[in-house]
């Protein structure tokens, strides 16, 4: 077996990458996708994907989010075929690796409810905790399904440019508890990637949040980063703004749409389902010591 660790995927790895992650997925019956991008990764030099190769065949891939300068976050996948051989521990060893070089702490892996179910030993097998208090919920939307129109608001969504940085950065900060300079990093990171398709929610002339769409394929994306500020919340702008960008989400042929939110975040949850979302898994995650 031989390993590669890279910090961007070309496309026909990416390509690889895509076909092998919807075996394991057809096979294990799991639903959530990892980020093949290092858009947002605090070390854009740091490699962020390492693919197994058997026989120049890709049979394994984990994946490296590492948004922090204190934990990593991973997703594995070993073709059904090949599994029990090692090769997910090989996987998680040169993400250890990786993350010891660039002085990270934590790494935690990233799975699902069933996977877990099915396989306990995860536990022990890779030394790592369940940490069930940051358990997400990931939930799916489709085309065919009409958002709720909300009331009449003078809320209007366009594509995010340049001069919407600085506003952004502020209401991003705020609202994560991050610092401008890192959020302003992220947003000016977001120009590059032509995967990522940031929206801008404007009142009266003035941007008051945004959300960021990565279309994963040309029919699925991925729906992150949705923020209001928080002194304009409880006037239904949100909901409104999220009816206008299902709307031009569908317009441009993705047919479905993908997010996470706290499994304790019952509010949110509802505000999706109300609009078309269905929940799909629980993302669960094992968080270990470097």
């Amino acid at each position: 077996m031989r390993l590669k660790a890279v910090n961007k995927l070309t496309e026909n790895e990416r390509k690889q990458v895509l076909m092998l992650i919807e075996t394991c997925q057809k096979h294990d019956q799991l639903f959530d996708m990892p980020y093949l991008a290092n858009t947002f990764n605090r070390y854009p030099d740091m490699p962020a994907f390492i693919l197994a190769y058997q026989d120049e065949q890709l049979v394994g891939f984990a994946s490296l989010y590492a948004a922090t300068n204190f934990d990593a976050n991973v997703m594995l996948y070993v073709k059904p075929a090949y599994r029990r051989q090692g090769i997910a521990t090989a996987l998680l060893q040169q993400a250890k690796q990786i993350c010891q070089t660039y002085e990270y702490i934590e790494i935690v892996i990233q799975t699902e409810t069933q996977q877990l179910q099915k396989l306990p030993t995860l536990i022990t097998k890779f030394k790592v905790t369940h940490d069930p208090a940051i358990a997400e919920v990931l939930m799916q939307w489709q085309a065919q399904v009409q958002p709720i129109v909300t009331k009449e608001t003078p809320i209007t969504v366009r594509p995010f440019s340049q001069d919407d940085v600085k506003a952004l950065a502020k209401i991003h900060a705020q609202a994560f508890d991050d610092e401008v300079h890192e959020v302003t990093r992220d947003l000016v990171a977001s120009f590059a990637n032509h995967n990522l398709q940031v929206y801008v929610f404007v009142l009266n002339s003035q941007v008051i949040g945004s959300v960021t769409i990565e279309v994963a394929t040309p029919t699925t994306g991925y729906l992150f980063g949705y923020v209001i500020k928080k002194h304009q919340q409880g006037h239904g702008y949100g909901q409104a703004a999220l009816v206008q960008v299902l709307t031009l989400i569908a317009q441009q042929g993705v047919k479905t749409l993908s997010l996470a939110v706290a499994k304790n975040n019952l509010r949110a949850q509802y505000i999706y389902q109300k609009h078309g979302f269905v929940t799909q898994t629980t993302l669960e995650y094992l968080v270990g010591a470097l």
